[in-house]
């Protein structure tokens, strides 16, 4: 069975069960907190991957740096995978819980390109056009400035994109121009 397969069992375990004790809003913010130290931490990320480092080394570590910043739940399901020998699926586990929070929660996220950072006025006509596009309930838009595009901006839902820039413009009008 594939490693996002076994990740997914473990975040819809852990969702049901944070739903029963009425603790869901925390064990996403844990589930964030642990996809961010692995994101933001490539040590951490390759010792959870290195099958040498032996389970209790693992544990210590995600002890040192979870305790007292996670709630008991999220600790006893740590403790669970490094007993199971499933600790190097974390970060697919809090992916895989996140989205499926996001599924509950009807959250969509977006991606927003510019040549500058969009004022609130701005980011809250992007946010009207995903929840029309979609029906989302909410929507958290990730930004990202690049002078690559030139000017305008791309605006990305999922597998949708809205390419409104100028590189794009200038591009399309070279290949009009170079096949007329």
């Amino acid at each position: 069975m594939s490693d996002i397969r076994v990740a997914s069992r473990y975040a819809k375990s852990l969702m049901e069960l944070a739903e029963e004790k009425n603790n869901l809003e925390k064990t996403a913010q844990d589930m964030a907190l642990l996809g961010k130290v692995c994101e933001e931490n490539r040590d951490f990320y390759l010792v959870l991957k290195n099958p040498i480092v032996h389970q209790d080394r693992k544990l210590a570590i995600l002890r040192k740096i979870f305790e007292n910043k996670v709630q008991a739940l999220t600790m006893q399901v740590f403790e669970i995978m490094v007993r199971k020998n499933r600790v190097q699926l974390l970060p697919e586990l809090s992916q895989a819980f996140y989205t499926m929070y996001k599924d509950l929660k009807g959250i969509v996220e977006a991606k927003l390109v510019t040549t500058f950072e969009p004022d609130q006025q701005l980011k809250a006509q992007f946010e009207k056009i995903v929840k029309e596009v979609t029906g989302a309930k909410s929507v958290i838009i990730k930004e990202e400035i690049s002078e690559d595009i030139i000017g305008g901006y791309i605006l990305t839902v999922g597998d949708r994109q809205i390419d409104d820039s100028i590189k794009t413009y200038l591009e399309e009008l070279q290949l009009n121009l170079t096949t007329s």
